[in-house]
């Protein structure tokens, strides 16, 4: 073996073994951090002492606009089922993630015209939740971010439950690609249960989607879902809607079982199970899914490749 070789090879074994030592002095390091909110004191002050693998541990009722800076990554803020977020004063954001690998957990979080806003590259998982009584949207995935929402109540929200814009992805009612039970969510009494919308995408599963407004499921404008195994009924228009060049495959025909599983109604939503408008397209089982008026409902050079 020539020095040269020898050399790069001793240079990377040099990085590998610093990285290493850097992983696990950050894992040894870790720390739980307390934060208790009250009328004089907020949350937002311990999030920035915060460094990757620690755990905020909150309790209290924290009336401000919480701010997940760019700079902070890989920490856990825990409500512990004991703490509410109000969004405050002018703010428009009850909770803003602009951090990766957060997740937010055990928490109710209300207000602002939208509660929870992920975005600009952002990464968050929302566990175990309550996320409500935003003027616009519920839980907002913008520009580039990516999120996970498991078995937490997205209601009560003024537009879209859950909107996945501009480019994000999301991962509703489940962990892991691998998972063989849903972890579902209950997104209810919103404008729209979920928008997937301007080049987006999002698997959808095992999860209560009940009683929007209009749109049970919105999918719009070049974007994609996978959406299977849910319950999708009473909804103010559609069960699902997709139109403008997108498209809904209704399970895959490959992994675990929540994955393949069909859609289903109980109460009819108010105008169709399905319907596609504008160069879109539905494939796979229908399952249960149904509406006042029918299954489903093809315009405009929609493809309909669904099966009983």
């Amino acid at each position: 073996m020539s020095v040269n070789r020898l050399t790069t090879v001793g240079t990377m074994f040099a990085l590998l073994l610093g990285l290493t030592m850097a992983v696990t002095v950050s894992i040894s390091e870790a720390k739980v951090l307390k934060a208790t909110c009250s009328p004089t004191k907020g949350l937002n002050a311990t999030i920035k002492k915060a460094k990757p693998g620690d755990v905020v541990n909150v309790t209290g009722t924290c009336n401000e606009n919480v701010v997940i800076p760019a700079n902070i990554s890989g920490i856990t803020i825990d409500g512990q089922g004991l703490t509410t977020i109000n969004a405050a004063g002018a703010g428009p954001f009850a909770v803003h993630v602009l951090g990766t690998d957060i997740t937010l957990k055990n928490l109710a979080i209300n207000g602002g015209s939208i509660a929870v806003y992920v975005t600009s590259g952002a990464s968050a998982i929302i566990d175990n939740s309550t996320v409500q009584g935003a003027s616009s949207i519920g839980i907002n995935i913008t520009h580039n971010s990516v999120a996970r929402i498991v078995d937490s109540a997205i209601q009560n929200n003024g537009g879209c439950g859950v909107n996945v814009t501009e480019g994000s992805a999301a991962r509703v009612g489940y962990r892991s690609h691998v998972d063989t039970q849903a972890s579902p969510n209950a997104i209810l009494n919103n404008q729209y249960g979920v928008c997937v919308n301007r080049s987006s995408n999002a698997r959808i599963v095992g999860s209560s989607i009940s009683n929007n407004a209009l749109d049970g499921i919105l999918i719009d404008t070049v974007s994609h879902a996978d959406v299977s195994g849910n319950t999708i009924d009473g909804n103010g228009r559609n069960g699902m809607f997709v139109t403008r060049n997108s498209g809904i495959n209704l399970g895959l025909t490959t992994g675990p079982a929540i994955f393949q599983a069909a859609n289903a109604t109980t109460a009819n939503n108010v105008s169709y199970g399905i319907a596609c408008s504008l160069n879109s397209y539905v494939e796979g089982p229908l399952g249960s899914v149904n509406g006042t008026s029918g299954a489903t409902q093809f315009l405009n050079q929609c493809v309909n490749a669904t099966v009983p």
